[in-house]
């Protein structure tokens, strides 16, 4: 299996995840959720016809982005999210942020697979997990 995952990967063209896509209906409440409360940087926000925003921000050092979509002329989409962002030390992240206001789920738990994991959500109700 693993020969297969090496030769998989030799012959991808891809090279980087650039973004992870995540559709906001408060655009401007969820971007600042993410920059002045989790401390991610802000890397693009531009309006194009319509109305439609990219904004993309990312973990300081990242090279992964979190697009936050919104298109005033697309049908709504759910809210939702299987994004999963990952912490060294989870209890400091959730003590840090609860002071700050941000809304978890509870508080970190022990996962079935032996990891201590948290979910949070944003000012969208986009729900995120936190694992160490």
């Amino acid at each position: 299996e693993q020969g297969f995952a090496i030769a998989q990967w030799e012959t991808s063209m891809l090279d980087a995840m650039h973004a992870a896509s995540v559709d906001v209906r408060d655009v401007d409440a969820v971007k600042e959720f993410f920059v002045n409360t989790l401390g991610f940087e802000l890397t693009a926000d531009d309006t194009f016809p319509g109305g439609f925003r990219w904004v993309t921000v990312r973990p300081v050092g990242s090279t992964t982005a979190l697009a936050l979509n919104h298109n005033p002329e697309a049908t709504p989409h759910p809210i939702g999210s299987g994004i999963t962002f990952s912490t060294k030390d989870i209890d400091k992240f959730y003590e840090t942020l609860s002071a700050k206001g941000v809304v978890f789920d509870g508080p970190p738990q022990v996962m079935p697979w032996g990891a201590k994991g948290l979910s949070f959500a944003d000012p969208d109700g986009n729900k995120y997990f936190v694992g160490e």
